[in-house]
């Protein structure tokens, strides 16, 4: 396939490597508009959920927070946990800390309305399935996490950031 072809320049197909190619999204477009089927193009963008939403979901269940709860380990939450939870560290500002629960809870709302919508479980990155159940569990969680780290996320929330320097 050349520089030059059809393909590439309407953006259909995306190279992975030398000799591999890619659908995208509006490739896949493409192709269901020839073969006459619009309709599955809404069905197919209602089951995609956005890529930074998925890879936050991913971190968050792989990390150490989500396995010590789930193996019952909850007394041995650190807020070193608690910190890679929400993808902050010690030094965070509050802005950078709201930011990260809001990103957490609107990944979380995604995943339910895709859920909503009678998909089953959701897969992230094609190894981890998320259920209802455990879209509760990660609240409980997150509740544990906040009241337990109450003290030391008080002291995140105030902190401030000026002119590209926490203080």
């Amino acid at each position: 396939m050349g520089r030059d072809s059809i393909v590439r320049k309407q953006r259909w197909l995306s190279q992975k490597s030398q000799k591999r190619y890619a659908l995208t999204p509006a490739g896949i477009n493409h192709a269901l508009k020839i073969m006459g089927t619009v309709d599955l193009i809404t069905v197919m963008q209602h089951q995609r959920i956005d890529r930074f939403y998925e890879q936050l979901l991913l971190r968050v269940l792989t990390g150490t927070a989500w396995n010590k709860f789930k193996s019952g380990q909850i007394e041995e939450l650190t807020f070193t946990d608690a910190c890679g939870f929400w993808s902050i560290n010690p030094r965070s500002s509050g802005e950078q800390l709201r930011s990260a629960r809001r990103d957490l809870a609107k990944a979380m709302s995604v995943v339910s309305e895709h859920l909503d919508e009678g998909n089953g479980d959701v897969t992230l990155a094609s190894r981890i399935k998320v259920s209802r159940d455990d879209l509760e569990q990660l609240q409980i969680l997150e509740k544990e996490l906040d009241t337990r780290f109450k003290d030391q996320l008080d002291i995140i929330d105030r902190r401030i950031m000026r002119w590209g320097k926490v203080k």
